[in-house]
């Protein structure tokens, strides 16, 4: 087992206007809640990403990767409605290859793909039930952290095997939500490409999320712990990827899984944990089939 992603937890505003207007929300996806002009979030996150032993490219070598990412994320309210924040990982991997009995490990231990990022929210309507919200993202992943990673026997690891792809990246998406007194919905849609290099090239990808929250008891005061379970969905499709100026084939795919979670919070701070796991995996021979992901993070605002 090892490790893999970041991301989120939270604290309620709904009903505690003097903090920071993102309440709950899920670990996957995205929102369009913002925070509030002048208000900061700082996240620590760390997730699990465990793969089932596969077939590389459908030859011989049996592979294993596990993974780890920390993840340092911190979120500021430039306006009312409008929000930056730079995502920071690290990332800690392994790949074990065996072959005929025999077995070595390749350890990747460096900085990962930095992100930078906006949402703006461009539509809010509230009523005496609830506050439905939605809004605009986008993103530019940075070509940080090393792109070739070489074996114990000095030779390069195959490009789509590492967690960098060593090339610039944008996101653009959308994102809906409804706050309400018993919980929240949560929807997102979020489109990433990248640029591509003689060396590699990853493909184009597509998230698609929906997430149900409900409190497990009555928010009455913000002096209590407010608790909220989670229940989602989220579908992950992948473009085929390039090496050498050249289509892999046998790469892109899609995978449907299922979010179970739990976000407590308390005024200026929050936590959460949630667990993803594949429903119906579609994926070709050169990625490595996922058996589950855990994601946990504690979150404050300032």
């Amino acid at each position: 087992m090892r490790w893999g992603a970041l991301s989120g937890a939270l604290m309620l505003a709904l009903l505690t206007p003097l903090s920071p207007a993102s309440a709950q929300e899920p670990l996957w996806g995205e929102v369009a809640s913002t925070l509030g002009k002048g208000f900061a979030y700082v996240t620590a996150g760390a997730g699990i990403f465990d793969y089932k032993p596969y077939a590389h490219h459908g030859g011989p070598v049996l592979l294993k990767i596990d993974r780890l990412e920390a993840v340092t994320a911190v979120e500021y309210g430039l306006q009312s409605d409008l929000d930056l924040r730079v995502n920071l990982p690290y990332v800690m991997q392994t790949i074990k290859e065996s072959f005929g009995g025999q077995s070595i490990e390749q350890d990747i231990n460096s900085v990962g793909e930095m992100t930078i990022g906006s949402r703006w929210r461009f539509r809010q309507v509230i009523t005496g039930r609830h506050k439905d919200e939605l809004a605009l993202l986008a993103g530019l992943k940075l070509p940080t952290g090393p792109a070739v990673v070489r074996d114990v026997t000095g030779l390069p690891i195959e490009p789509h095997l590492l967690p960098n792809s060593g090339n610039l990246g944008g996101t653009l998406g959308v994102a809906a939500n409804r706050h309400a007194a018993y919980g929240g919905y949560w929807t997102s849609a979020m489109m990433t490409a990248e640029t591509s290099s003689t060396r590699y090239g990853r493909g184009p990808s597509l998230q698609l999320h929906a997430t149900a929250g409900r409190r497990v008891r009555p928010l009455t005061s913000g002096d209590r712990i407010d608790w909220m379970g989670m229940l989602g969905l989220h579908y992950h499709w992948m473009g085929k990827d390039s090496e050498a100026g050249h289509t892999l084939e046998d790469s892109g795919g899609s995978v449907l899984s299922a979010e179970l979670g739990i976000v407590g919070s308390k005024r200026n701070y929050g936590a959460h944990f949630g667990i993803l796991l594949p429903l119906e995996t579609r994926l070709r021979p050169s990625h490595a089939p996922p058996r589950y992901e855990i994601q946990a993070s504690l979150r404050a605002s300032f």
